[in-house]
């Protein structure tokens, strides 16, 4: 079979072929031209190397250049667009466009714009002020005119927090008669210190745990707190601050591990972690000099690992809670040492891979069922076609949301309704969607490349939802406990040592307990302080957990 050869080869062939046919040129001269021609073809060859080579290099450096501007718009949009994730603007060349717009509208109805009826707890102090007309003498007989009617209209008012001061005076006693001095009966008695939190401190307990509350639930610094206090004379440090917040977080802490195991006991578990920042030059617990660079000082990052549980879309009757716990590593045997004891059998996560060695065949107590969260596929498609608009990006995000639209409507019902649904409904969009993504998996490239692989690769526990009617199609009920978290980091930006973060952990597993069920943190922090200082601190933790307060409940 003859070698095909290139054009410049064959014109080559040609000259030579020619060359050789004709005898009046000399052997001497045949000879040199074809050393000329192999010359010339020699550097047609090595020029089509070198084209070649720039070829792969532009089509090398056009993919980077690609990657740089998605990585340009992300990090744009990270820093000065929506935090949200909205849906993407229909494409108006879409083929289907009464589809598209039958997906795009939600199940709620459009709250009403323009001026509400204002909300207020029922529990609000109303103060009446009764308003007469200045003459309200009869012109005719004299008498005075008596109220028929009336009309009334409320408007807030704010008390500004103020301090006072508690002077305890503690009296000694004794009986001024002489025969009473001489028996033991009659000997002085002096006043019991009757307080048992705050005992030995310049502080009620009332203030202890309203500096809390503000640090905690409402994220304001110490330095904030210090600032306060200071523009009402008061000159109450913000180490003083810390340390009555320390003092309570220890009292709180058997409540906060009561709540730990009652989520541990539920059978699907919902996992996530948040980093801290710990400051320059404090040790650690262990004695250990911390290790990393923020800007120009030396600081250690730490975590907030969050467990939570909450069955309330398929258990009405349950009490969802969240738990805290802090430490310095991010490690599996963390989340080892958290999970020790669960009865959990299903576990929601965003796939880290600490959480994943948790579905082994050969972990002690049996494997878990590993469920993924569909938020966290939906935003890498989100961020591809932030990065690079396309059509198969929107249609993923169209498919993800006409699953969100179906799923929606399971919430409330009882379990097998639950798995009904999503059997009939779901698992048909996500047969089409796992076919239309391996199908274009092949030929996509840069972001929506990276969001095809991770959804490919995750999907076996994305569809796990589908399976059972107690799993939940996201990880998002963690995520949103984490938002608190979130704000103090924001406004304290770091925290004083690893101790200073169990504190953090203990309040934050109340806070947030509370906010999930509904009830006000501040009235449950001072209902629970004020009855461990009634009961001296010998109380039952289970009988003391948010859903337990008799008052604050529907404050939120």
């Amino acid at each position: 079979m003859a070698m095909k050869l290139s054009p410049a080869g064959a014109c080559g062939n040609i000259i030579l072929t020619t060359i050789s046919d004709q005898p009046a040129i000399s052997s001497e001269a045949k000879f040199l031209i074809a050393a000329q021609v192999e010359e010339l073809l020699a550097l047609v060859v090595e020029g089509k190397k070198r084209e070649t080579s720039a070829r792969r290099k532009i089509s090398s450096l056009e993919r980077r250049l690609a990657d740089l501007n998605e990585k340009l718009i992300l990090a744009r949009s990270d820093k000065w667009g929506r935090k949200a994730e909205p849906f993407p603007d229909p494409d108006p060349d879409d083929e289907d466009p009464d589809d598209r717009e039958d997906l795009l509208d939600d199940d709620e109805e459009e709250k009403p714009k323009g001026k509400r009826k204002r909300k207020m707890p029922k529990n609000m102090e109303i103060v009446i002020h009764d308003h007469f007309p200045d003459d309200m003498s009869c012109c005719t007989c004299g008498c005075q005119k008596k109220p028929i009617n009336s009309w009334h209209s409320d408007r807030l008012e704010i008390v500004p927090e103020r301090l006072i001061c508690i002077r305890d005076v503690h009296h000694t006693v004794a009986c001024n008669r002489s025969r009473c001095k001489q028996e033991e009966s009659g000997k002085p008695v002096a006043a019991v210190a009757g307080r048992y939190i705050m005992a030995d401190r310049s502080a009620d307990l009332c203030l202890a745990t309203e500096v809390a509350v503000q640090m905690l639930h409402e994220h304001l610094p110490a330095y904030r707190i210090e600032q306060r206090f200071r523009n009402q004379g008061v000159n109450l440090s913000r180490q003083a601050i810390c340390s009555y917040i320390a003092l309570l977080a220890g009292h709180f802490e058997p409540v906060a591990a009561a709540i730990m195991r009652y989520v541990m006991s539920g059978y699907v578990i919902h996992c996530d972690e948040t980093p801290m920042w710990l400051q320059n030059g404090q040790k650690t617990m262990d004695g250990q000099k911390p290790s990393g660079k923020r800007g120009k000082k030396r600081y250690r990052q730490g975590f907030f690992w969050a467990v939570s549980r909450d069955e309330r879309k398929w258990n009405p009757n349950s009490w969802p809670a969240v738990a805290f716990r802090f430490d310095l590593s991010r490690n599996g045997e963390v989340a080892e040492a958290m999970m020790e004891g669960s009865s959990a059998r299903a576990l929601t996560s965003d796939g880290y891979s600490v959480y994943m060695r948790f579905g082994s065949k050969d972990r002690e107590g049996g494997p878990l069922i590993l469920v993924r969260c569909w938020a966290h596929a939906r935003r890498e498609f989100y961020r591809a076609n932030t990065a690079a608009p396309g059509k198969f990006a929107k249609w993923v995000l169209t498919q993800i949301k006409a699953i969100y639209k179906i799923e929606r409507r399971t919430a409330g019902l009882p379990l097998a309704e639950r798995l009904a649904i999503r059997q009939a409904e779901i698992v048909p969009l996500l047969s089409v969607l796992k076919a239309e993504l391996e199908q274009k998996a092949p030929e996509a490239q840069g972001r929506l490349k990276s969001a095809i692989q991770y959804t490919l690769n995750a999907f076996e526990g994305l569809v796990q939802f589908t399976q059972d009617g107690r799993f939940e199609i996201d990880n998002n009920p963690i995520e949103r406990c984490i938002r608190g978290i979130t704000l103090s980091r924001k406004n304290s930006l770091s925290i004083g040592n690893e101790a200073t973060g169990k504190v953090w952990a203990i309040f934050f597993t109340l806070i947030e307990t509370c906010k999930l069920n509904k009830i006000d943190p501040r009235q449950y922090l001072h209902w629970l302080a004020n009855e461990i200082e009634r009961k001296r601190g010998v109380i039952e933790p289970e009988a003391m957990m948010p859903w337990h307060c008799p008052i604050g409940h529907g404050a939120l």
